[in-house]
């Protein structure tokens, strides 16, 4: 078996443990009832587990940090919830009190190179076709290890998925610097690069429309 080959094995294996994590965070956050998932498979999740003791996870960490990043811009938006579903599930509650449920999707760097960030997700076409979500929040530690955020609107996430297939039950994103050291976002198909630029910090997509 090639070096590829067990890497990928082992990544698997751990990101199914991952899963296992943020489903039972979800259950605890909405008290102990979590709606099933609509999908089935044995890929990567969207979370990471706790590495380090003073570390919150990986989840925690975005949502923590999404909070602060939407009072400091002056979003008029707050974060309220944890999971992408149940009784507590996530949405950013506006001015006037509105609610625009939104799904969090989030990566630590896979890369470890200190370089350059990658980010890894997966998320179910269920899930993006249920017409439930208003918002899609890609959250990738960088370099330092510091969320930054990448907001779809749901007719822009159509879009991204359009023509991409599913495998293994879910669609899989990769996104990343496209050159190291440069503010420049891309979200990566094998040899193309989708610009994601025009994603990041778009706050107003929170609210489910484009600014």
């Amino acid at each position: 078996m090639s070096n590829d080959k067990i890497l990928m094995e082992m990544v698997g294996r751990v990101t199914m443990l991952e899963r296992r994590l943020d489903e039972l965070e979800q259950q605890l956050a909405a008290g102990g009832v979590q709606e099933p998932a609509k999908s089935a498979g044995t890929t990567p999740p969207e979370t990471d587990v706790q590495a380090e003791p003073d570390r919150p996870s990986t989840r925690q960490l975005a949502l923590d940090t999404l909070g602060r990043r939407l009072e400091e811009d002056a979003t008029g938006l707050r974060v309220e919830g944890r999971g992408n579903r149940g009784r507590n599930a996530l949405r950013a509650v506006d001015e006037d009190g509105v609610s625009h449920p939104f799904y969090l999707a989030t990566s630590r760097d896979y890369q470890q190179d200190g370089k350059t960030f990658s980010a890894w997700y997966t998320i179910s076409p269920q899930d993006i076709d249920s017409g439930h979500y208003e918002a899609f929040v890609f959250s990738a530690e960088n370099e330092q290890g510091t969320p930054l955020f990448f907001v779809l609107t749901a007719a822009q996430m159509g879009e991204v998925v359009q023509d991409r297939p599913v495998n293994g039950g879910y669609y899989h994103f990769y996104i990343g610097r496209a050159h190291e050291g440069e503010e420049n976002f891309v979200e990566r198909r094998g040899e193309t690069d989708r610009d994601f630029n025009s994603y990041y910090q778009a706050w107003d997509s929170l609210r489910g429309h484009a600014a």
